[in-house]
């Protein structure tokens, strides 16, 4: 079995201003100063959720968050789960337990025994995330 890089999951924003350029044809000024204005209150509510802007240009801002959506992780996890790639499979889904445990009928609960199926129920890694399991049960 071949190692795959770690994957890291993140989101990416991009927000556009539809029309920028009429607005911008119409009262130039006001137009610039409404825009940034908002990339501002964007950028702070971004930071406040521990966002990061890359870039503001023009009528377009692009942020990264570190922390990707529950169902994103569930899917990463089946990719990693067809490529064999056990460990990340059950990583993600430990990690989905431990941000909402109730998640899509206990998915992570659930998926975890069913990779632990597929490896036999033995073995270094199903001890492993077993005893994590566990741990995050009680």
């Amino acid at each position: 079995m071949e190692a795959h890089p770690p994957r890291k999951l993140a989101v990416i924003l991009h927000a556009d201003v539809v029309g920028s350029t009429s607005l911008v044809q119409k009262n130039e000024t006001l137009a610039h100063e409404r825009i940034r204005d908002t990339f501002q209150r964007f950028s702070e509510t971004i930071s406040a959720y521990n966002g990061i802007a890359h870039e503001i240009r023009g009528d377009a801002l692009v942020a990264e968050f570190g922390r990707a959506s529950d169902e994103a992780r569930y899917q990463l996890s089946a990719l990693e789960l067809v490529e064999d790639d056990y460990e990340g499979a059950m990583e993600q889904l430990l990690e989905i337990m431990r941000r909402d445990r109730g998640f899509r009928d206990v998915v992570g609960r659930n998926g975890l025994l069913a990779i632990f199926g597929i490896l036999s129920n033995k073995g270094p890694l199903v001890e492993r995330y077993r005893s994590l399991l566990m741990d995050h049960l009680h």
